[in-house]
């Protein structure tokens, strides 16, 4: 949904530990965020617990039998502001190629037809 204000992709990461990392795009405006958070991986997708300072999510994500990946979202509000927890569920498809590939199609998606800036546009990116 390119109208979004939400997440918007994940990436995933295995770390030489063994750890799984995911990284969480966000389509906040007037610009995007990336958080990083430790997962679980689980026999068809995984599991986070991300903890983002004003709120708590629970966040789980399945792959489906076409490739799409099934995401379950839970937040609670941890900042005072008396917002109702939040539920939801989305499906995510996967963006051939590698994370450049993927932080183009985010671009082009969802910020150039809205007229904002790109992820990592020039040097923003290290």
């Amino acid at each position: 949904n390119p109208g979004t204000g939400g997440i918007i992709g994940y990436s995933f990461a295995l770390l030489p530990s063994g750890q799984l990392r995911c990284a969480g795009y966000g389509k906040c405006h007037p610009t995007w965020s990336v958080s990083v958070f430790d997962a679980t991986a689980t026999k068809r997708g995984f599991r986070m617990d991300a903890d983002h300072g004003f709120k708590v999510e629970m966040i789980v994500g399945e792959l489906q039998d076409n490739g799409d990946m099934l995401v379950a979202q839970a937040k609670r509000f941890t900042d005072g502001s008396g917002r109702a927890p939040q539920e939801g569920e989305y499906t995510m498809s996967r963006i051939p190629g590698g994370l450049d590939a993927m932080e183009k199609h985010l671009t082009a998606t969802f910020y150039e037809p809205m007229g904002e800036p790109g992820m990592f546009e020039g040097d923003d990116r290290d």
